[in-house]
């Protein structure tokens, strides 16, 4: 695949999955995981004012802000902003929930970085938001994404970015099938309200407060 079809296969297919308005479609788009443990599940229009799914988006942004490299204070009017503005507005990016096999929300994942002129696809907002339970279904979920992702767009390339110390998350994609590619260095900067982590040209001369490790899906 040229990387113009693969853009056009990209804004197409992530068009249609978000803007769906019914849930008799939102069915038919679901993703089953292997051993029927559950699917994912597009986030789409019908998710925006959802007051109970809203919340536990919150809610799992605050248990798990650790592990992003932006922090500020989360509010449901704020989640729903993301949900609309960063996620469904961007063309590049999709998220799904994970749903059990009793439809019961457990966490999130998506793509996002999509459009570009390498045909990458990275890996994002990977969170489990209910801890218990459900025993491997993050796993399931990883492989299914994956392999919708391979199956659809054929990407020259998957990877993630996770903070170097995140051991849990660093091993857990490594029993995926990610390795390691080489290491980011992360500066930290305030503005009122946000504390956050980037790379930065200017603050080379400082040694990096953090930094990403980036991975790369090896079955490709």
């Amino acid at each position: 695949m040229n990387n113009l079809q693969y853009i056009v296969q990209i804004s197409q297919h992530f068009h249609i999955l978000k803007s769906i308005d019914s849930f008799e479609k939102l069915t038919k788009y679901t993703i089953p995981l292997d051993d029927d443990i559950g699917f994912l599940l597009p986030a789409c229009k019908l998710h925006f004012h959802n007051d109970k799914l809203i919340s536990l988006l919150a809610d799992w942004r605050i248990n798990n802000s650790f592990a992003f490299p932006t922090k500020f204070k989360i509010t449901k009017a704020g989640t729903i902003n993301w949900l609309e503005n960063i996620v469904y507005k961007n063309e590049a990016r999709i998220l799904f929930f994970v749903l059990n096999n009793h439809r019961v929300p457990i966490g999130h994942l998506g793509y996002a970085n999509c459009i570009n002129d390498n045909n990458f696809m990275e890996i994002d907002n990977v969170v489990r938001g209910v801890k218990e339970g459900d025993s491997g279904i993050m796993t399931y979920a990883m492989k299914s994404l994956l392999k919708w992702g391979l199956d659809n767009f054929s990407p020259a390339r998957i990877y993630l970015r996770v903070f170097s110390d995140n051991e849990h998350a660093i091993s857990f994609y490594r029993k995926l099938g990610f390795i390691d590619l080489r290491l980011i260095p992360l500066y930290r900067f305030e503005k009122p309200g946000v504390e956050y982590f980037e790379s930065s040209e200017v603050e080379t001369h400082k040694n990096p407060d953090k930094f990403y490790l980036e991975m790369v899906y090896k079955n490709l």
